[in-house]
């Protein structure tokens, strides 16, 4: 387990710059979205990568809001390749997968919910006025996402062959 677990401070896996970097992307991709929703929405995206650190298997749901600040941080690969390095000692992999019941649907919020037990799990106390709307709308806003199991190995019925 790596010290930010232990721990439990998300804040305490990126250094400032890159915390005010992830911030400011944040706000600039999402104009609705003010500095301090930003801030919150950025130390809810270190948890949900340490909780999924910690709990690979089944993969991890981000709610709406908290992918909001997943994307933002992919952006910066280096950065999050990092990150996941100090959290999870391997990359997490964001991986779209098709989910076709509609955003605000009943059975919609079924992958965030393990997602808060697993925060919890973790010993994060999760923001829950940002965990409640309902998984992630990825691309084109009809897929949710998550993370990648242990081995980063779920996609590979689309991978061509010998990858």
């Amino acid at each position: 387990m790596t010290l930010a677990l232990e721990t439990n401070e998300p804040q305490r896996l990126i250094d400032e710059h890159l915390f005010s970097w992830h911030v400011a992307r944040i706000t600039r991709d999402n104009p609705e979205v003010d500095c301090g929703l930003a801030e919150r929405i950025a130390l809810e995206t270190y948890k949900f990568l340490a909780a999924c650190a910690a709990e690979p298997e089944p993969a991890l749901s981000p709610s709406h809001t908290v992918d909001k600040g997943w994307h933002a941080l992919l952006l910066n690969t280096r950065a999050y390749s990092s990150i996941c390095g100090r959290v999870a000692v391997r990359f997490i992999h964001h991986v779209p997968h098709d989910y076709d019941i509609p955003p605000g649907q009943p059975g919609s919020t079924d992958r965030v919910t393990p997602t808060i037990e697993a925060l919890r799990r973790a010993g994060f106390e999760p923001d829950l006025e940002l965990w409640s709307a309902h998984a992630a709308e990825c691309s084109d806003g009809s897929d949710d996402c998550s993370a990648s199991g242990p081995d980063g190995n779920e996609n590979q019925e689309t991978r061509p062959p010998g990858r």
